[in-house]
């Protein structure tokens, strides 16, 4: 995605207090091929920090281009 539109996305889930949910399709050198995930952004600058839940899993620099899909869902509708 670009970094444009997820920066707006950002924004407005901080404004509104929602969650901002995204896939990322990330390198994985030690698997040698990359891993699709789905978390939780929680901070942004020039690249994003994301907590992977499923995994318990918290990887910062994830780079706008490595998200393929991203969501603005409520607290009460986060997906466990």
């Amino acid at each position: 995605m670009d970094h444009k539109t997820l920066g707006i996305m950002w924004e407005r889930a901080k404004r509104d207090r929602l969650h901002l949910v995204v896939t990322a399709v990330l390198p994985s050198p030690e698997l040698g091929c990359n891993v699709e995930m789905t978390g939780h952004v929680i901070g942004r600058g020039s690249k994003y920090s994301i907590y992977f839940p499923g995994t318990r899993e918290f990887i910062e620099d994830v780079r706008a281009e490595w998200i393929t899909d991203a969501r603005l869902i409520a607290p009460s509708s986060e997906e466990q």
